[in-house]
């Protein structure tokens, strides 16, 4: 129960801001034990430990937690499995973490797509005017 308080308190210092910075390694810690502990929770520590990682350039780590929130059987909601998904599309697009591999980045926007992530939307709209 601990661990609970703790990553929540951090997930709380994450979204303050400046404060967030100094805290930041303890808050991923936090929120990699709790992404451990089985039960609903944890899915939500790995969808933000994906965005967070995503947006501090932790591409590997990113991309670890972003495909165990994909291959969740938990019941996730859209617009989360579409961010996570897109996330995963820019690293392989960008050789981010990973190799650059445009085929692998279609497929990702093509199920973050189909999460109705808009970010995605426009992606595939480029790829199928380019005929990637």
């Amino acid at each position: 129960m601990h661990r609970l308080f703790t990553a929540i308190f951090f997930l709380f210092l994450l979204t303050a801001g400046a404060s967030a910075q100094e805290h930041y390694s303890e808050a991923i810690a936090a929120f990699k034990e709790l992404s451990k502990i089985d039960f609903a929770l944890s899915d939500i520590a790995d969808i933000l430990l994906t965005e967070s990682l995503y947006s501090r350039s932790e591409y590997a780590d990113a991309m670890k937690y972003g495909l165990k929130v994909y291959e969740s059987e938990a019941k996730i909601p859209d617009v989360a499995k579409g961010m996570v998904c897109d996330r995963i599309a820019r690293m392989y697009n960008n050789g981010r973490g990973v190799p650059v591999d445009k085929e692998a980045a279609r497929m990702w926007w093509e199920r973050a797509e189909k999460f109705g992530n808009t970010n995605a939307q426009d992606a595939m709209l480029w790829i199928r005017s380019l005929k990637f």
